[in-house]
């Protein structure tokens, strides 16, 4: 008795434990890998506050995330630039996201247990959420998804100050997660929640809208309307953690179909679905309006679904005892297909990281070559490195045919991988640190102002 009542009031940390374990154990490859493309311009930033404090305010794009800055900058204090340290980090943020994603189900839910489990795994096992684990710059998604969940638990405990709190740091964090309100406001019965819910979304969008003093990253030109149909259909099967290349069209249209209209039925008498439901589909509305598809845009929608699959689960089990003899079978089959897809991932992001470390090092030896470190300040001339050699990396991604990924070859870039202004500051982190400020930017180099603002002797 003494270790059934141990394991009911620890089951939730041992949950996370066992998820940590299970994680550790899918990407234990990656934790070597090195960084890549946009990973550099949070990284470069963070090492950037010492010298001043608005780096953490700068808006990048359509990029505003004040709290992702100072989780960066609390990162690079704590473990440098060390890849093995952030891709800890990611797991610990990908374990944490489940298991709040298995406490909202169980607790507040009331899923039964097993099935929770279960559902929770299969999220886990999806190998179409992976770049979640594999590309540092994507643990925004994690982050936000946690800052959510908890929000939500505060909310369905009656905690509407907590709940706001936690709102506005998830919106601080990714501005998408202002449309996660949506569903929860119709989840709720009682209008005056659901205008509480509204107010505090329009006092998070106002407060958002001041700290960026009125420089807003607008998705208004970034929409995207071309394949809609086919970026909607891909967005409602991966998340499912089925290949959209894995069946003709028609397959495909009926199997979503079907889940539609089992969903609908069950949403009928599960008013918890429709919170779920919402999620998934505004979300899969949301990322279908973007230029392209990446992985990263999956990971939202695959937590609704398997929210919904949760409640409909527990629903069948009770029905049915006979299912709890299917759901290590499930477990097993997903594990089978996608343990090996995701050890193909983890080789994908080496490769890209392998020829992102020695790219940069060789850049950053140029840089370290070109200044003299006795003056404060001084001009810096890059020449501009062609983006073939890139470009045959990209080649050799795609030829392995694994997952499609966003492989940027940026324009205004040192061969098409890393800015001037994030690979001074990343080059020379510990030891010093040194500011870019762009001066001039021709067809054939950089030209740039460089300054010292601390030596570490």
């Amino acid at each position: 008795m003494a270790v059934m009542k141990i394991l009911k009031d620890w089951q939730y940390p041992l949950v996370f434990l066992f998820l940590l374990v299970v994680l550790a154990g899918l990407y234990s490859g990656s934790f070597q890998n090195y960084f890549f493309s946009d990973d550099y311009q949070w990284l470069s930033h963070a090492v950037l506050v010492d010298d001043s404090i608005s780096e953490l305010f700068l808006v990048r794009g359509r990029d505003f995330n004040p709290l992702l800055s100072f989780f960066f900058y609390l990162m690079v204090k704590i473990g440098g630039l060390s890849p093995i340290f952030y891709r800890v980090i990611c797991l610990l943020a990908f374990a944490g996201a489940l298991s709040l994603f298995y406490y909202i189900l169980t607790h507040y839910f009331k899923v039964r247990k097993e099935v929770g489990l279960t559902v929770t795994l299969l999220l886990g096992f999806n190998v179409y959420i992976s770049e979640v684990m594999l590309y540092l710059s994507t643990f925004v998604y994690a982050v936000t998804m946690i800052l959510f969940l908890v929000a939500v638990k505060y909310w369905l405990d009656g905690k509407k100050i907590l709940y706001a709190i936690f709102i506005l740091l998830a919106f601080q964090v990714k501005e998408t997660a202002i449309l996660a309100t949506i569903p929860l406001f119709l989840y709720e019965k009682k209008w005056n929640n659901r205008f509480f819910i509204a107010g505090t979304s329009i006092v998070v969008f106002f407060t958002r809208f001041f700290f960026q003093a009125g420089s807003t990253g607008s998705y208004t030109h970034f929409a995207n309307f071309e394949n809609l149909g086919y970026k909607i259909y891909f967005l409602l099967m991966y998340p499912i953690n089925l290949s959209p290349m894995g069946f003709y069209l028609w397959q495909g249209v009926i199997i979503l179909l079907v889940l539609a209209l089992a969903f609908a039925y069950f949403l009928r008498t599960n008013r918890e679905a429709l919170f779920f439901g919402g999620l998934f589909f505004l979300y899969v509305a949301f990322f279908a309006f973007l230029p392209r598809l990446s992985s990263k845009y999956y990971f939202y929608p695959a937590f609704a679904f398997w929210g919904l699959a949760g409640l409909l689960g527990h629903h069948l089990y009770e029905k049915h005892k006979a299912l709890r003899f299917v759901l290590p079978v499930l477990l097993l089959i997903s594990l089978l297909f996608n343990y090996p897809a995701i050890q193909r991932e983890v080789e994908d992001y080496r490769i890209l990281g392998d020829y992102s470390r020695e790219f940069v090092q060789s850049q950053g030896e140029i840089v370290k070559s070109k200044l003299d470190y006795t003056l404060p300040s001084q001009e810096l001339k890059l020449p501009r490195v062609s983006k073939i050699e890139l470009a045959r990396v990209y080649e050799k991604i795609y030829q392995r045919d694994n997952l499609l990924k966003l492989l940027p070859l940026r324009q205004k870039s040192l061969g098409g991988l890393i800015t001037p202004l994030n690979l001074v500051p990343f080059v020379h982190f510990p030891e010093k640190l040194v500011r870019w400020q762009d001066i001039e930017t021709t067809p054939g180099y950089f030209r740039g102002k460089c300054t010292i603002s601390s030596l570490n002797e």
